[in-house]
């Protein structure tokens, strides 16, 4: 076709199509729009600018015209007649090399899969997603967002389609905290935790739990960053003390385990009650004091104290001074007992053996290896067959012929 026919062919359509687009007659549109398909494939027109520039201004507005009739219309045989304008514009277009235009011709028409097939071919994704928007196709259009890196556009999608998760993921990818803060209030809290987590962003996570007051949870979730002073300022938050307590030790913040320690013993010193303020003073490793406020009138409580804290020095002092008041109250046992602790079991298994407690006086007689003294105990209890070996270790022929005869006449007895 020369361009002298080809001129008139499409002068004469543009022509045929003014009346019926302005009148909105769809109908009448469809011969002038396929006698200009028919001649543009038959010349093999390169593009809309290949063509005379006169002709080519009267074309090109005839079919922005006709394409902008995008909306539905009333009446069913009216609509079939609108979409029907914009498969002949989609064919136009394809046949300028024009494949957007086709594109948005065929969605216009309500072939949204051809549509994306075109765009697909072309390349051009994000027509592809700007389409399914249209459609209110969400997730989809947030799929094809996310593939291309376009994390804000695709959390916006994601958002309308009703995926929580999926929006909050990919605002976080974004980098856009102030975008994900709204987000993660409005998130159920299961979501946003492991969103956050997942995104390794801490400190949002921290934020948000903080405004919701979540400080059990945040104090669990430091430990396991291996936060110990941010775990005991949640503990504390979250009136855990002796939680808080232990955290500020493991952060080397004695200082501060110190200060909820006092907290936690003033009331019962308040209200006089020092025993159990000593007890809770031991429970947080205090010995010392914990000691100090009992060694008068508890002070068996006071000498183990000392002792766990490692104190040898206060205790042995204790229990000497204890032995000492009890030997002149006339209390031999107690004397005893605390001889014991103070490592002189020769004068604790003096007084037990006084007091007629001869099994752990002969027990300590044994320790010290006074064999004559433990065998002389166990010959009063009646265990004559132990005394007889402790009488043989000192050479006493004596008194093991006597334990002998001893053990003869019980034998015979029974």
């Amino acid at each position: 076709m020369d361009a002298r026919t080809l001129e008139a062919e499409l002068d004469g359509a543009v022509h045929a199509l003014e009346k019926p687009l302005t009148a909105g007659d769809f109908a009448s549109q469809h011969e002038p729009l396929r006698r200009m398909s028919s001649v543009l494939g038959e010349a093999h027109v390169a593009g809309i600018g290949a063509l005379e520039e006169r002709l080519r201004g009267r074309v090109f507005t005839a079919l922005l015209r006709a394409g902008r009739q995008t909306s539905q219309v009333e009446g069913a045989d009216r609509e079939i007649a609108r979409r029907r304008v914009h498969e002949l514009l989609a064919q136009i277009w394809k046949a300028l090399g024009d494949e957007h235009r086709e594109a948005a011709s065929l969605a216009a028409a309500g072939r949204t899969g051809s549509a994306v097939s075109v765009l697909r071919q072309a390349g051009t994704w994000d027509d592809i997603a700007t389409l399914y928007e249209k459609e209110n196709r969400w997730a989809e259009a947030a799929r094809l967002h996310e593939e291309h890196g376009a994390h804000a556009d695709a959390a916006r999608c994601h958002k309308a389609a009703g995926d929580v998760r999926s929006a909050l993921r990919c605002l976080l990818r974004a980098g856009d905290d102030a975008a994900v803060r709204p987000a993660v209030r409005e998130a159920d809290a299961g979501i946003a935790e492991a969103a956050l987590l997942k995104a390794g962003r801490r400190d949002l996570l921290a934020e948000w739990m903080e405004e919701r007051g979540q400080w059990t949870r945040l104090a669990e979730l430091r430990e396991g960053w291996r936060d110990a002073a941010g775990a005991a300022a949640a503990w504390e938050k979250a009136d855990r003390p002796e939680k808080a307590i232990a955290a500020w030790r493991k952060a080397r913040r004695e200082s501060e385990a110190l200060r909820l320690i006092e907290a936690e013993v003033k009331p019962l010193l308040d209200r006089g009650d020092a025993e159990d303020a000593a007890f809770k003073l031991a429970h947080f490793g205090l010995f010392e004091r914990a000691a100090g406020l009992v060694a008068e009138k508890r002070p068996e409580h006071a000498h183990r104290w000392l002792s766990q804290g490692g104190l040898d020095e206060q205790a042995l002092a204790l229990a000497r001074r204890e032995a000492r008041r009890a030997q002149a109250r006339g209390r031999p046992q107690d004397a005893a007992a605390w001889h014991e602790k103070a490592g002189e079991q020769a004068l604790a298994a003096e007084l037990w053996e006084k007091s007629g407690h001869l099994l752990k006086a002969g027990t300590l007689w044994e320790q010290l290896s006074r064999w004559d003294a433990a065998a002389l105990c166990c010959e009063k209890l009646g265990r004559l067959d132990r005394a007889r070996e402790l009488y043989a270790r000192t050479g006493d022929a004596a008194s093991v012929a006597r334990v002998e005869a001893a053990l003869a006449v019980r034998k015979g007895s029974s």
